[in-house]
């Protein structure tokens, strides 16, 4: 793309011999001669002693804000409770934990005994002193999405035998329906958070259940005086159910050793994280990435703000709240993209032609030298957008799945601010490797942080191997990402055998992702396919859908997007989500009145299934696609895939089993 390599920037030092079939090992330049980081502050190795140092040196700093709430979708100013006082509430819940025996220990078949609190709520201030209050009882927390479906939490509920759940009342609902069923496992407690329905209340205790509300067991526990046993670092914090995109979820167990360390690693980064911050909580704290960032930001006196409950509504939380940091996932930021490049295109031609002037200025300027700002156009054209989050964001931070380079340049230059790049896994504890801030390059994925180390192992049915050299001959090496060190997952939950799978005797996580080392750019690594979730056609070609998908919805006409292909077959053919926009424009121009309210009428039009599988064509061709990764047939949805309809994972991800079971019909259509 033109984008010269940034200057100085190393992101990992080779070490080690070098095996058959597989890379040496790569570490962070500044750990190859010393042991792997494990504590970000000497002695600081578990979730609770990270809050502990911030209550004692910044106790009366503000830590958790809340909008006000005013009637129904309106909320006021932000109100916050400081650190000490976060520490007391903590203090009372664990206690009244203790005294109603709502923490019971259990024996597991193959881990031991545990004790669990599960928590199953969006993200809100009670949601962290419940969290916090299981780490000063050395629980483990089991953490539910709010979005979960109700065979996603029978199957939780029945792994972990729990038999206390914190949440809040619009899900009780679920757990009521279980109940009857006699799906619901152990759970016998149940601590809300709110009360939407004094009905659906007392059906919940009508089925058995025992019903407390969160600020009575608050004041049960201002009765009591316990001494704590917090948890160690050895301690299992949290389970975080993997998305499941292929069948039932995991439970990865997650030490508070781990996620000390994969913190200690950001630490030694350029991420320069203060108390001075301020953090906008609205990703699943449920999901491991959140859980990092909160840490971090605990560890270091943040101002943690959370958003109020309505995705629609992230904008104007953002505007009060004034973020100094901004964590967002591809999804989200693609969307920030649309609505700003959309806004651009509708501007007069004076405007329009300022900011298409303002765009190409500032990205040559970045591609060259990697500025950010400009003392002209940030004021005349891209103060909007900067003032959109509040103003102050300084650093943005995406991860969770492969975000599109272009996206990224357009709103680094948009914000005037880096964006740095993870990627990691559950398994990982969150990053296992990070872009730095002061690196303008993109398309890769930084380098291994300092708590772990990396190795590409060869992928023989994919043909990546780690002796593979670039166009002009330099080595390249390819295969399997494979990952060791401080920030590993514990294993997953009575499930030896898919622990085992994932991780080697050795030591070594097994990702499934394919990467390469890019020597020109510092060692920094670029993710470029999957080891799983291919499939074979009838002439013996493999294809990587996620590949394509990546792509293709790029397209003008692709919201989303699944590709599928059968063995017996030698094409492949795709579900597609249009973009109504487009949609509408097209029908236009074959003279079709289509509007936002009546275009989805029109996606079984043979123009507009022609038109759209024409540009999926270009693109995939103009991306070096083979002939039989082209897409033959497609068949438009009228349903975008979601997680409210079990198709997307709470993390975003395409559930490509649940996918293909419910359109199974329709795929054999396409083959007939």
């Amino acid at each position: 793309m033109g984008v010269k390599p940034s200057k100085n920037i190393v992101y990992g030092d080779w070490m080690g011999e070098e095996k058959q079939g597989e890379t040496r090992i790569l570490r962070h330049p500044d750990y190859v001669n010393k042991d792997l980081s494990s504590e970000p502050i000497p002695g600081i190795n578990t979730i609770w002693k990270a809050f502990e140092r911030s209550v004692k040196e910044f106790g009366n700093r503000p830590f958790l804000g809340t909008r006000r709430f005013i009637s129904k979708d309106r909320y006021g100013e932000y109100l916050w409770k400081t650190y000490a006082q976060i520490y007391q509430e903590v203090r009372d819940f664990a206690s009244a934990i203790i005294s109603l025996d709502l923490c019971p220990q259990i024996q597991s078949p193959n881990d031991g005994a545990l004790k669990f609190i599960g928590i199953y709520s969006k993200n809100r201030e009670e949601w962290i002193v419940a969290d916090l209050a299981g780490h000063l009882l050395g629980a483990t927390v089991v953490t539910f999405y709010d979005t979960l479906g109700e065979s996603t939490i029978e199957y939780i509920l029945d792994q972990t035998k729990l038999t206390t759940i914190v949440m809040e009342s619009k899900s009780l609902k679920k757990l009521i329906g279980l109940k009857k069923n006699n799906s619901h496992g152990n759970l016998k407690n149940i601590i809300l958070l709110d009360v939407e329905s004094e009905d659906v209340l007392n059906q919940a205790i009508e089925t058995g259940f025992n019903v407390y509300k969160f600020p009575d067991i608050l004041k049960e526990g201002q009765k009591q005086n316990y001494e704590f046993t917090p948890a160690s670092p050895e301690t299992i914090a949290t389970f975080c159910y993997t998305s499941g995109t292929t069948g039932v979820p995991k439970g990865a167990m997650i030490s508070h050793k781990g996620i000390l360390a994969d913190i200690s690693a950001l630490i030694a980064t350029d991420l320069d994280i203060t108390e001075k911050d301020v953090h906008l909580s609205y990703l699943p704290l449920a999901h491991i990435m959140e859980r990092l960032v909160i840490t971090t930001c605990m560890l270091n006196a943040v101002a943690i703000g959370f958003y109020h409950g309505n995705p629609l509504k992230l904008i104007e939380d953002a505007q009060l709240l004034k973020p100094t940091i901004f964590i967002g996932v591809p999804r989200i930021y693609q969307r920030v993209y649309e609505v700003i490049t959309g806004g651009m295109s509708k501007l007069g031609s004076f405007k329009k032609s300022l900011a298409d002037k303002a765009v190409k200025s500032k990205l040559e300027a970045y591609r060259k030298n990697g500025d950010l700002t400009h003392s002209v156009w940030d004021r005349l054209v891209f103060k909007k957008s900067k003032e959109s989050l509040g103003g102050r964001v300084r650093l943005m931070l995406t991860g969770s799945a492969p975000i599109d380079p272009k996206i990224l340049e357009f709103l680094k230059i948009c914000f005037c601010c880096p964006i740095i790049e993870g990627y990691g896994q559950t398994e990982t504890c969150g990053a296992a490797t990070i872009t730095k801030a002061t690196d303008f390059n993109i398309g890769h994925v930084g380098g291994p942080i300092p708590s772990i180390e990396l190795k590409l192992v060869d992928c023989e049915g994919l043909n990546y191997k780690s002796t593979d050299v670039d166009e002009k001959g330099n080595p390249a090496p390819r295969g399997e990402i494979c990952f060791r060190g401080n920030n590993l997952f514990s294993g997953y939950f009575n499930d030896q055998q898919n622990t085992k799978s994932a991780v080697d005797t050795d030591g070594w996580l097994h990702t499934g992702d394919v990467g390469v080392i890019l020597p020109g750019w510092g060692n920094s690594l670029k993710i470029i396919d999957r080891v799983k979730n291919i499939f074979k056609l009838s002439h013996g070609e493999y294809v990587a859908p996620e590949k394509l998908e990546n792509v293709l919805v790029k397209s003008k006409y692709v919201q989303q997007i699944f590709i599928h292909g059968e063995s017996l077959e030698n094409y492949v053919v795709a579900l597609v989500v249009p973009r109504e926009e487009a949609c509408i424009e097209f029908l236009k121009r074959i003279g079709i009145d289509a509007k936002k309210e009546n275009v989805k009428e029109f996606y079984n039009n043979e123009k507009l299934n022609g038109e759209i599988l024409k540009d999926m064509e270009t693109f995939g061709r103009s991306n070096d696609f083979k002939g039989f990764e082209i897409i033959k047939k497609c068949h438009l949805l009228t349903e975008a895939f979601s997680i409210e309809n079990d198709l997307l994972t709470p993390t975003m991800k395409l559930k490509r089993n649940e996918v293909k079971l419910r359109y199974l019909d329709l795929l054999k259509n396409l083959y007939s």
